[in-house]
């Protein structure tokens, strides 16, 4: 597979149909934490084209899944705090996570259906449903499924999830070490 940072805006975009379109059919489980290992990737590679460039290194410590960036809701929260997105979309990207992990950790009962997952898809929807946007995704994938209910809308949730990541990818500005302090201060003149 092609990585993301080579891919262009067209592309990406094919990558995520080609995706959205496979979760139609998977088990609520298998939606819930593959959709969430997506999610967390992105944010990976878009947290990597923000950053600087590691000090000579070939790999990212600062992003390596043993260290504390490494996971999935420290990205969440430092793609906000560096202003990268939200705290709506913080908000979301976090239900995902808690929802991944819960179904990841279950061995059996893994339905997005189930009174356990109610209030966390209630709470993951809410955001959503006055959106023409998802109103019309809904509409649209509801012909080409047999899902309803909460399996639904956490899939199309999903989509439009990974599709604005994809854009903030393509969008994503790199820091920049112009205005880096350094260790010493040039002579003055």
């Amino acid at each position: 597979m092609i990585k993301g940072e080579e891919l262009s805006g067209y592309e990406r975009f094919g990558e995520t149909v080609v995706f959205l379109s496979e979760f139609l059919h998977e088990t609520d489980r298998a939606a819930v934490v593959l959709g969430g290992a997506k999610l967390d990737l992105l944010l990976h590679r878009i947290l990597q084209k923000h950053f600087l460039s590691p000090i000579k290194s070939d790999t990212d410590p600062l992003l390596d899944q043993s260290l504390p960036l490494g996971s999935f809701g420290p990205k969440i929260d430092i793609a906000y705090r560096v202003g990268l997105i939200d705290s709506e979309f913080a908000k979301v990207l976090h239900l995902f996570r808690k929802i991944r992990n819960d179904f990841a950790h279950e061995v059996v009962n893994c339905d997005l259906n189930n009174q356990a997952n109610q209030s966390r898809m209630k709470e993951l929807v809410a955001p959503f449903v006055d959106s023409d946007w998802y109103k019309h995704l809904k509409e649209d994938t509801t012909k080409n499924t047999t899902l309803t209910g909460v399996s639904l809308d956490f899939r199309v949730i999903l989509g439009m999830t990974v599709v604005q990541l994809n854009a903030l990818y393509g969008l994503c500005p790199k820091v920049s070490s112009d205005k880096a302090m350094p260790i010493l201060l040039p002579p003055r003149n």
